[in-house]
């Protein structure tokens, strides 16, 4: 099995892509957004062995109460790029402040709430 279908394993990719340009590194993200107007955008930032796809349960919960789901691979996890070992918080904070930065600008009259899990 090839490293691009091993980081693919039995998670559920499904929502609309995008990439961020942080640390010198591509960073893979996604967004679900609701079928209602949207009220508020949900951050999703995942733990140090997981990925964005870990929390995926609860976006259709949040999509369902009108919230935008926004949340990102990081730096070497899931799609994006990066050595495939360990973690840099520092330069995880840059991703998630781009983050954040991006979803004002995607939908600037929407509060924003960030919910980290462990390393997020």
């Amino acid at each position: 099995m090839d490293v691009e279908n091993y980081f693919d394993m039995n998670f559920v990719y499904d929502g609309e892509e995008f990439t961020l340009n942080t640390e010198g590194q591509q960073i893979y993200g996604q967004i679900w957004t609701p079928e209602i107007t949207p009220k508020y955008v949900y951050i999703y930032a995942h733990g140090l062995s997981g990925n964005l796809t870990h929390n995926h349960d609860m976006y259709v919960i949040v999509n369902r109460r009108g919230g935008v789901v926004m949340a990102v691979d990081a730096i070497g996890h899931g799609r994006s790029s990066g050595p495939r070992i360990g973690s840099q918080i520092k330069k995880d904070a840059h991703v998630m402040a781009d983050l954040v930065q991006y979803a004002a600008y995607s939908y600037p009259d929407l509060p924003i709430f960030v919910h980290g899990h462990s390393m997020g």
